[in-house]
């Protein structure tokens, strides 16, 4: 059996249909609007074997991780969406902002592992530890 991938609305852009090595590229080649990629690559449906689901499984999720929004490096006061939940500070989801960066990391492509200071909310309530994997980039700011 071939994998069937069903994105949101994919009905309109001739979905269902065989999922392609490079999903992203397959959505943008059938019209999908270029804003709501982020979300089809995140809440997609896909159809096979159980055995087909779990082989794409993991490339999915590293395909996932590496196109999700990042800047080019961080900076006090970017916004951002946690990924993943934390038993310590904050939940899938929630927004925070970046509040401080360590000295050895202020210009490190934002991409590599690093530790940065994040808080959680409008408010900035806490302090705690972040790296890149835990998050993705909705707002950044001006130099």
């Amino acid at each position: 059996m071939t994998l069937i991938v069903d994105p949101p609305q994919g009905w309109a852009y001739g979905f269902p249909a065989p999922l392609q090595e490079d999903y992203k590229q397959q959505l943008l080649d059938a019209g999908y609007p270029e804003k709501d990629i982020p979300m089809a690559m995140r809440h997609s449906r896909y159809i096979g074997t159980h055995e087909e689901l779990r082989a794409t499984a993991a490339s999915r999720e590293k395909q996932l991780f590496n196109s999700r929004p990042l800047p080019k490096v961080w900076k006090i006061g970017q916004k951002v969406r946690y990924l993943r939940d934390s038993e310590w500070a904050w939940h899938a989801g929630n927004v925070g902002y970046v509040v401080g960066i360590r000295e050895e990391y202020k210009n490190r492509p934002a991409q590599e592992y690093q530790v940065f200071y994040t808080a959680v909310g409008e408010k900035k309530y806490g302090k705690c530890w972040t790296t890149p994997d835990d998050v993705e980039l909705i707002e950044d700011v001006e130099d």
